[in-house]
């Protein structure tokens, strides 16, 4: 008999649908589900409905661990780092100010790996990274009385480069492929900063003013890539089988340069009756300032996770009854953030599930100082239950990104005792 044993690529995939249809009542296969049921089988977990009760969820989870990838690394990081400040008051009103830091870096990295996803043979990996960074900074500041005090700071800054992990090629050798490191992906360079900035704290009266803006210039920025955004489906399965990427990994590249320019307002004021405000505000503009062919970024696209616009207002009484008292509300707002600054519409696996900011939250406090030494403080955080997506993050094409969302209402208190 000369007829091909068991399923052709594409009727496994037909056959995979088909029972994730049955068992998860969607045919996008749930290798991440588990859940009690309370049908007497304990948990009931996998694409298939393994259970814990009739033992063969122990068998996949005994099955796995024999050939999942076994990871033995070793990762040496060594610095040396030397800083120095010299500051100057060229008259009583006007100071200056000049500090560096000097800084060297050696990193080594080895690790054996072994398992399904890196081939059952596994292999040895090792790199290295090595590095020499300069980062000056130098302030001018005007003081004409002292209520008052202007100055403008030019600044460089850094952040270390770093050797990626391992990724394995079978799970992600297409993605590696079509993000253009076919061998791996190499130690990223320290990425630089140079931050210039002109700012003003004022006193007036009952008023405290704090002003400044900024333009910040990011040079090699570094930045954490999912590898499954480079996710291409298989041509030789037919359309109507649904292709995600099998990659769960992500790494981190020299994406480019940045940009960004913003200001921030903070006013802090004594109302009188024992009322006090605190008030802030910050627009910040982010932007790569050249295209990223590789990562679908045009010039001129929005920094991910970057929100253009906060604002923060605190109101509190203070007063007495027998003993100090106070009641404070605060509210919040974080303005819309781009979760990554690319065309989703190629790879609709990449679309996100929840807008990311855009959110307000309001907070309350009491607290009674009942003696010198013993105080009470109350609190509820998230008084309306917002739900605000701070970040977001995929791991790869096999279902939704992770998101990590803000407290839900929180209510609680602490009793304070000083010895």
């Amino acid at each position: 008999d000369a007829r091909p044993k068991g399923l052709t690529k594409a009727q496994r995939a037909r056959a995979d649908k088909i029972v994730s249809q049955f068992e998860n009542s969607t045919s996008v296969i749930q290798y991440c589900y588990i859940e009690a049921l309370d049908d007497g089988r304990g948990y009931t977990a996998g694409r298939a409905g393994f259970t814990s009760a009739t033992g063969d969820l122990l068998e996949v989870a005994e099955r796995y661990t024999r050939v999942v990838a076994d990871n033995r690394s070793n990762f040496v990081d060594e610095q040396i780092a030397a800083f120095g400040q010299l500051g100057y008051d060229i008259t009583d009103k006007l100071h200056a100010a000049v500090s560096f830091r000097w800084f060297t870096l050696d990193q080594e990295f080895s690790a054996v790996t072994s398992g399904f996803q890196f081939g059952l043979a596994g292999g040895a990996q090792s790199g290295e990274n090595d590095e020499d960074v300069f980062t000056p900074k130098v302030e001018l500041s005007f003081e004409p009385t002292e209520d008052q005090m202007y100055y403008v700071t030019a600044a460089e800054g850094f952040r270390t480069g770093i050797i990626n992990r391992s990724v394995p090629n079978q799970s992600c050798g297409v993605e590696l492929l079509n993000a253009g490191y076919p061998g791996g992906v190499p130690p990223t360079e320290s990425d630089t900063v140079l931050n210039y900035e002109i700012g003003a704290k004022l006193d007036i009266g009952q008023v405290r003013v704090n002003a400044a803006a900024y333009y910040i210039d990011w040079q090699d920025m570094q930045m954490n890539v999912p590898l499954s955004f480079f996710f291409s489906p298989d041509p030789t399965l037919p359309p109507d089988i649904p292709q995600q990427s099998l990659c769960q990994y992500d790494v981190v590249v020299n994406a480019g340069d940045a940009s960004t320019r913003g200001a921030e307002l903070e006013i802090l004021a004594k109302l009188g009756g024992g009322l006090s405000t605190d008030v802030s505000v910050s627009y910040v503009d982010a932007q790569f300032e050249e295209a990223i062919p590789q990562l679908f970024i045009n010039k001129g696209d929005t920094l991910p996770m970057q929100p253009d616009i906060t604002g923060f207002v605190g109101l509190q009484w203070d007063f007495e009854l027998a003993v100090p008292v106070y009641l404070r509300g605060e509210w919040q707002y974080v303005g819309e953030k781009e979760w990554f600054a690319v065309d989703v519409a190629a790879f609709p696996n990449r679309e996100t599930p929840f807008e990311v900011g855009d959110y307000h939250q309001f907070n309350l406090r009491a607290g009674v100082n009942v003696t010198d030494n013993v105080s009470v403080r109350m609190f509820v955080d998230n008084v309306a239950d917002e739900f605000g997506i701070t970040s977001e993050n995929s791991t790869g094409g096999l279902g939704y990104p992770f998101v990590t969302t803000i407290r839900p209402r929180t209510y609680g208190a602490n009793l304070r005792v000083q010895f």
